[in-house]
């Protein structure tokens, strides 16, 4: 399965639109290639966050896994991996 992709900021105003698309977008994913274990997602495109874009990427790793897929979070902003280290919850992201 190819690799996803987020771009421009993730904030709290932004986060709702950002998480239904990609909830869409990972089931669409998931539906053209039932057999697909790992989906890897970029963050390199993100430039602005905050603890919406970790809530998220919580929410889109727990529903993958529900589906018996690991999220792989490749390129992930300094800013977000900080802010999951302080959230204690950097060990619930899987990084590439």
């Amino acid at each position: 399965m190819g690799a996803r992709a987020f771009s421009g900021p993730l904030t709290l105003h932004l986060a709702p639109a950002v998480l239904s698309m990609a909830e869409a977008e990972l089931a669409e994913a998931l539906r053209t290639s039932p057999g697909a274990r790992a989906v890897i997602i970029d963050l390199s495109g993100l430039t602005q966050v905050d603890t919406a874009a970790l809530t998220v990427l919580l929410s889109l790793t727990r529903q993958g896994r529900k589906r018996g897929v690991v999220l792989r979070w490749k390129g992930m902003p300094a800013a977000l991996l900080e802010l999951a280290k302080l959230s204690s919850v950097d060990d619930l992201l899987t990084s590439t």
